[in-house]
C-alpha cells in the first residue's frame, strides 16, 4: 500500500481514501516495529556504541566512589582534629562507634548519613551520642581506654568494636 498525507494533513491512501482506525493502527504498529529492528540491526552492526555506554556508567559510579571516600576522609580528619582539641573528654571506642554510624552511605552509595542532616556539628552531636551509650558500656569503654599500652597514643580505631 501507499500513503500519503493530504492537504489537511491527515495520512490517506494515494488515492485520497481516508484510511479506518483498524487500518491506521496496523500502519503504526508495522512503522514502530520497522523502527524498532533499525535500531537493533543498528546495534548489531555498531556494538562499541552499547559498550562505551556501559563503561562510561562504569566510569561514573567508579567517580562516585572516589568522591564518597573523599567525603569520608575528610568526616574522619574532622573527627580526628575534634579529639585532639579535646583530648581525653571521650574514650577511643565511641570516636569509632560514632564514625561508623554517621558514615554509613545510602544504598545508593552516594550519600553518607552526616550529609542528610540539615545541621551537624561533631561537637554536639558527640555528646548526644555519649549520652546515649548506658553506664554500662561508658565503664567498659573507659575500662578498654586505660587497659591500652602506656606510652603508646591510643588513636582513632584502635580500639574494636
Amino acid at each position: 500500500m501507499i500513503y500519503k498525507i493530504n492537504s489537511k494533513g491527515l495520512l490517506v491512501y494515494a488515492d485520497d481514501n481516508p484510511i479506518g482506525k483498524t487500518e491506521l493502527t496496523k500502519i503504526i504498529y508495522a512503522a514502530a516495529k520497522s523502527l524498532a529492528d533499525i535500531q537493533l540491526k543498528e546495534m548489531l552492526e555498531y556494538p562499541s556504541t552499547i559498550v562505551m555506554e556501559s563503561v562510561s556508567r562504569e566510569i561514573i559510579s567508579n567517580d562516585a566512589a572516589i568522591i564518597l571516600k573523599d567525603k569520608k576522609d575528610k568526616f574522619f580528619s574532622e573527627i580526628m582534629q575534634f579529639k585532639k582539641q579535646h583530648e581525653g573528654l571521650y574514650p577511643a571506642t565511641l570516636y569509632n562507634q560514632f564514625f561508623s554510624y554517621w558514615s554509613e552511605t545510602n544504598s545508593i552509595g552516594k550519600m553518607m548519613k552526616k550529609e542528610k542532616e540539615r545541621f551537624f556539628e561533631i561537637g554536639k552531636r558527640l555528646a548526644t551520642f555519649w549520652k546515649r551509650v548506658s553506664e554500662k558500656d561508658r565503664q567498659k569503654m573507659w575500662f578498654q581506654e586505660s587497659q591500652s599500652l602506656p606510652g603508646i597514643k591510643s588513636d582513632l580505631f584502635s580500639v574494636p568494636l
